[in-house]
């Protein structure tokens, strides 16, 4: 028993024995490596930190009172400010763009497509917004013509030519001439889906806005005194009923409802044209996108123009708006479809309409250093004409003076001092 006793102790020490540092306090550690010392700087060399240089690219063309692109410019004839402040050109280059063959054959296409090779695009790029929410049947058929004009006669070898519906029934990209013939066939499958309404309760996109948003009182009487002469009854609805206090029921009704039907189509378009510019972002050379439409109003509610605008200028790439309407002529309202002459003191606003239904698609062209083709019948002419202007165009680049990123925007002024009635188009900021 004392042996057992004994043994017990012994067999239970080894689990109660404490580790060695902790047995051993005074055994010196081992020591942790001391940190390297940092290098010392050179004498006499500056300390140099990293910094970013950012360089803005500018499209710019230049074209005679007449529309012809004036070619032989160098980097001294031109002066680029921004905010009113000059900038250094840092590069500069004059590109021109051989005219094509107008019975130059489609090539044909490679028989296996890949994406893994680096793509070496030396033309330019045109994207057609076929806008066929906006456009009526008969003026869709006119476009189409011009269009197909365009991608016979009017862009080069080597060109990259995209085209979209509004609607959704085309997104298309190939490069010209070998994919000319598959655009065509495309193109030739849109429509107009616009309808436009010539009932006695017609009002236009921008009457309903100044109504149902502004309250316009001009406004409100003008389409009040119209109404009269249909004989539209102001105190009820199209439905028969009454809605109520409202001193023209039918006036506000119709008023939202035309107001809401023309956003819903101003948005689609407006959504459309800033999808296809923000693709362009990547895209070198010359890159233009023409907006083939009747045009819609302006309304400054909507974010989608600022982003449309904002789209276009970190794209660098220009909008040009083709107006279908074709040569403008008496007003609707003026004319023997809708019956009573109008009141004489509306006929002014009548001959403004034209000018109100196209105005948001105009300042788009405008602010992105674009312009707008109207008040022609010669639509092929007019789609030409944008072709032709970029058929030489310079680049300049510049780092701007202003490193703030305080996300304001900054009015770029390009001019050519020694050029006189020469007209410069570029991006305004």
């Amino acid at each position: 028993m004392k042996l057992t006793g004994f043994l017990v102790p012994l067999l239970l020490f080894p689990l109660w024995t404490p580790s060695p540092s902790a047995a051993s306090p005074q055994a010196p550690e081992n020591p942790r490596p001391s940190p390297a010392p940092a290098a010392s700087p050179v004498e006499g060399q500056a300390p140099s930190f990293p910094s970013q240089v950012e360089q803005v690219t500018v499209d710019v063309v230049v074209t005679d009172k007449k529309g012809a692109p004036i070619t032989g410019l160098g980097r001294q004839d031109f002066t680029l400010a921004e905010d009113g402040d000059p900038q250094a050109i840092a590069t500069f280059e004059a590109v021109q763009v051989p005219r094509a063959a107008a019975s130059a054959a489609p090539t044909e296409h490679p028989r296996i497509s890949t994406n893994t090779a680096p793509e070496l695009h030396s033309g330019r790029t045109f994207v057609i917004l076929f806008d066929d929410i906006h456009l009526t049947p008969f003026q869709a058929r006119r476009a189409k013509v011009a269009v197909q004009e365009f991608l016979t006669n009017g862009v080069s070898e080597a060109d990259r030519v995209t085209l979209v519906a509004s609607g959704g029934g085309a997104w298309w990209s190939t490069r010209m001439p070998a994919g000319r013939d598959e655009l065509i066939t495309l193109l030739k499958r849109l429509e107009g889906r616009h309808i436009p309404d010539h009932s006695p309760e017609r009002m236009t996109d921008y009457e309903g806005m100044r109504i149902h948003i502004y309250h316009d009182p001009q406004v409100m009487e003008r389409v009040s005194r119209r109404f009269e002469t249909y004989g539209v009854s102001p105190s009820t609805n199209r439905d028969g009923s009454n809605p109520g206090s409202d001193p023209n029921p039918l006036m506000s009704a119709r008023a939202m409802e035309v107001y809401y039907q023309a956003t819903a189509r101003n948005r689609i378009t407006l959504e459309i044209l800033e999808r296809v510019l923000t693709s362009l972002a990547g895209t070198r050379g010359r890159k233009s996108l023409i907006l083939v439409s009747e045009g819609f109003i302006y309304d400054p509610n909507m974010d989608e123009f600022k982003k449309v605008v904002q789209a276009s200028r970190r794209s660098n790439a220009a909008i040009y708006f083709l107006d279908t309407r074709g040569l403008e002529g008496m007003p609707e309202a003026l004319t023997a479809e809708f019956g009573p002459m109008i009141d004489e003191r509306d006929i002014g606003a009548a001959f403004s309409e034209t000018i109100e239904a196209s105005e948001g698609s105009e300042s788009l062209a405008s602010d992105s250093g674009g312009f707008a083709v109207r008040n022609t019948n010669d639509l092929s002419k007019g789609i030409r004409r944008i072709a032709d202007e970029s058929q030489a165009y310079y680049l300049l680049g510049y780092s701007p003076t202003n490193v703030k990123r305080d996300g304001r925007f900054r009015k770029i002024q390009v001019k050519v001092p020694a050029g006189k009635g020469y007209q410069v188009r570029a991006r305004k900021g």
